[in-house]
């Protein structure tokens, strides 16, 4: 009895591991496999069978919703038509008589910067959305700007007090505004790299044109940026402006990217960065996993929502912090982006842990705190777009603008993150954006403000993985 118990055991267990697979492959989202992401050895394979199964489980729930007699018109109705949020709106009342005078010259999208004071001078930059520029010098109807590293003289001559915002007749303050398409040429120049390998389709409200042919990676991109918009005015408070009328242009080929981006007509074309510009998302998926892909896209988009939220021209710390705040954040396991919490990745190397994306900024602001060279609040803010892109600190400064805005959010103190959004909400209104508004809205002195940051920031110790007791929780 017991010798044949003993020959009939491997195939009861055999037999039990396919019925504890072919489980696992209809409940991806299980606790116990979220749990073995953090386990030594079998982590990257519990993450990868998530991954690929959790893409299935969701296309096959999408179908079964979507019913057999939907037509494709009334898929794409219904995708334009997604019910608005619940979010608290802000009134927007423009007071003009409080935007103050200032040395800074707005000019309009498209403004060419000249090399010299004359129509015949070479275009050294067209500026790419409405912006105030700061004022370097004038000379009748011309005015030396400065945009980012570039210096250029602008021809304005209906502009005669730059002191003055030119409010109703000349460029616009920073408020929100719509979306706007793309302009059909570099549209044009983009689906060009992507010849005979393009697809179209759609990311939440976006036009999608690809040549990337991992479907999963696609619907799962699809599924989070169909709650873009929703997360952006419930996380910040915001309505926004018109509809999504930008398209997002993804290349498989990092070489495709690189191409088109020296095309365009912004700061610095020679770096391979992705870039959200007048119309359009584009980014390369070349080499990355399918979460880093969505991190990019998502930081991007979040440029959009700003712009049609808050205005164009935003501070650095502010459209940076925000477009990270974001695009940092954890994914759940049905493609909802979850604000607040830390993205990335960690795993071993060698007997050490490393950590990617949020997670690693979280460390590296941690470092940079200890050592007494993490930059003040009022020093982030103040900061000229030179500084904040200086080469070797730039991506402090994005990380260290993305964490203020969640110490503001998501430090445990309500009235702070009232402020804050109360902030934005002066700010969509058209009031002057500075330190001092911030602090205002804020209601602390900077010294505060940054003391509080750092006994925030040194609690939020990233353990690594196999220590953690609540595994099965996003972090953050």
């Amino acid at each position: 009895m017991v010798r044949e118990l003993l020959l009939r055991l491997p195939v009861l267990l055999l037999l039990a591991l396919f019925g504890a697979y072919a489980w696992l492959t209809r409940h991806p989202d299980a606790p116990v496999l979220e749990r073995a992401q953090d386990w030594p050895l079998v982590g990257p394979l519990a993450e990868r069978f998530r991954d690929f199964y959790q893409v299935d489980a969701r296309e096959a729930a999408r179908r079964g919703s979507n019913g057999a007699g939907g037509s494709a018109a009334d898929a794409l109705e219904a995708r334009r038509r997604r019910p608005e949020a619940t979010a608290p709106e802000v009134e927007w009342v423009i007071d003009y008589e409080r935007l103050d005078a200032r040395p800074w010259v707005w000019v309009s999208e498209g403004t060419p910067l000249l090399a010299a004071p004359d129509p015949g001078a070479p275009v050294v930059h067209e500026v790419e959305v409405i912006a105030n520029l700061p004022l370097l010098e004038r000379k009748g109807d011309w005015y030396r700007l400065r945009r980012g590293d570039v210096v250029g003289w602008a021809s304005l001559p209906d502009y005669d007090d730059p002191s003055t915002p030119m409010l109703g007749s000349a460029p616009e303050p920073v408020l929100p505004l719509p979306g706007r398409p793309p302009d059909p040429d570099r549209l044009a120049a983009g689906r060009a790299l992507l010849a005979d390998r393009e697809r179209i389709g759609w990311l939440g409200p976006y036009r999608l044109y690809t040549d990337v042919e991992d479907a999963r990676l696609i619907a799962l991109c699809d599924r989070v940026v169909a709650g873009l918009e929703t997360v952006f005015r419930e996380r910040y408070g915001l309505r926004l402006l018109g509809e999504a009328q930008e398209v997002v242009l993804l290349f498989a080929d990092y070489g495709a990217f690189r191409t088109y981006r020296q095309g365009s007509s912004l700061p610095h074309p020679e770096q391979s960065v992705d870039f959200a510009g007048p119309g359009f998302v584009a980014l390369h998926a070349d080499g990355r996993t399918a979460d880093e892909v969505v991190s990019v896209l998502v930081h991007e988009l979040t440029h959009l929502l700003s712009r049609r939220g808050l205005g164009p021209a935003l501070p650095l710390w502010l459209a940076e912090g925000l477009a990270d705040d974001l695009g940092g954040s954890r994914v759940a396991a049905d493609g909802t982006l979850l604000p607040g919490t830390l993205g990335g990745r960690s795993w071993t190397d060698g007997g050490s842990w490393s950590r990617s994306g949020a997670m690693a900024e979280a460390g590296r602001l941690q470092r940079e705190l200890e050592r007494r060279t993490l930059p003040s609040l009022q020093t982030l803010v103040e900061m000229p777009p030179e500084e904040f892109y200086a080469p070797g600190s730039r991506s402090l400064h994005y990380a260290a603008s993305a964490f203020w805005v969640r110490y503001f959010l998501d430090g445990r103190d309500p009235a702070l993150a009232a402020g804050f959004r109360s902030f934005l909400g002066a700010v969509a209104a058209g009031d002057r954006i500075d330190g001092e508004l911030l602090r205002s809205h804020l209601d602390r002195p900077w010294e505060t403000l940054d003391e509080g940051f750092g006994r925030w920031l040194a609690v939020r110790v990233l353990e690594p993985p196999a220590a953690r007791q609540a595994a099965s929780r996003p972090v953050g």
